[in-house]
């Protein structure tokens, strides 16, 4: 180093940044540039054209501007039914409909992937409806434990690591005691429950069918209907199924007036609401819907519109219209680039 360092032309650069962080000079350097400035140098030292010639290496002589995804596929090729389940993700984000439905594109899990919130909500879900199938009448006096058996069962069925489940447990327990507790309060106002009940109705004049999968349906005594929904996250609020965007509530009450849950025969519109289990507080709560029957009339007729729109072949599959949290990446986003199109809007805007 000593030798190269006296050669006629030396140049010394450095990294100023190290792992996403400032980086600092060595003490030599500094030392150098010490004795540069007390010499005069420091001007002749730093004032070079060569940094502008690296950054030069990564500025393009001309700059195409990426257009976001837009496919439109053949009308022949778009969905023809779907899981009201789907439609909130066709609202929100058409784009990964299209990729999720039409290309038949699924993201792969990572190897050895640590359990998720979704296998958490799933080892609930499944606890539950054991407990109602195995006790769909009367509550037993020991439900709190049977419910904690259950759910050591439905974790086993799903092979989570047991030092998973212990970090789990504690709000899991809370959950097992307040689902009892209500239990306990509505069976007696009830006449059965049917629980994982598979149902579908048709649009014949659309060519369309949805379908629905109900975690829970309630038949009271009075003859009334309720459908209601596991919510280990967040459950929808009355103002996005008002607007559109979680649609799932009201169509599975169409679906249920049309007969296409088998043994469930309403009057009218179901009410529905959403069981939120989250484990926090009393462990869980009641989230309930009002104005029941605009709701459904509203989603049906959105939904009927959705389809006549993208019936149209000039109609494309836009990529994030209205996501819920915009700041987490979606499965489909590396597909989309959207990153590459955001970068280019933060520079427009800049």
């Amino acid at each position: 180093f000593a030798e190269a360092a006296c050669a006629g032309r030396v140049f010394l650069s450095r990294a100023l940044k190290e792992e996403g962080g400032p980086a600092n000079p060595s003490r030599w350097l500094v030392r150098l540039d010490a004795l540069a400035k007390a010499m005069g140098m420091e001007r002749e030292l730093h004032d070079t054209p060569y940094t502008d010639w690296a950054g030069a290496l990564d500025t393009p002589d001309s700059f195409d501007k990426i257009e976001p995804p837009l496919p439109k596929p053949p009308v022949h090729a778009r969905v023809r039914s779907l899981y009201v389940t789907g439609v909130e993700q066709w609202v929100r984000d058409p784009y990964a409909h299209y990729v999720r439905r039409i290309l038949n594109l699924a993201p792969l899990d990572p190897i050895d992937q640590d359990p998720s919130a979704r296998e958490k909500g799933t080892f609930i879900h499944r606890a539950l409806e054991l407990f109602v199938q195995h006790f769909p009448r009367e509550v037993p006096p020991d439900a709190e434990t049977i419910l904690e058996a259950l759910g050591r069962e439905a974790a086993a069925e799903q092979k989570i690591p047991p030092g998973v489940v212990a970090l789990w447990w504690p709000r899991y327990r809370k959950i097992a005691a307040w689902f009892a507790a209500q239990e306990r309060a509505r069976r007696p106002l009830l006449s059965s429950i049917l629980t994982e009940l598979k149902g579908q109705a048709s649009l014949p004049d659309l060519k369309f069918t949805l379908s629905a999968k109900a975690d829970r349906i309630e038949i009271a005594r009075d003859g009334s209907v309720t459908i209601l929904d596991y919510k280990t996250g967040a459950a929808p609020k009355q103002s996005e199924i008002e607007v559109g965007f979680s649609a799932q509530f009201p169509l599975e009450s169409w679906i249920a007036k049309q007969r296409g849950f088998p043994h469930v025969n309403p009057a009218g519109y179901p009410n529905f609401m959403a069981i939120k289990l989250t484990g926090k507080g009393d462990g869980g709560e009641f989230v309930k819907y009002k104005d029941t029957p605009s709701l459904v009339e509203d989603a049906i007729a959105g939904l009927k519109r959705r389809i006549v729109r993208f019936d149209d072949p000039q109609t494309g599959y836009p990529s994030k219209v209205a996501v819920k949290f915009s700041r987490y990446p979606d499965d489909f986003d590396y597909i989309a680039r959207a990153a590459e199109t955001a970068l280019e809007a933060e520079e427009q805007s800049s």
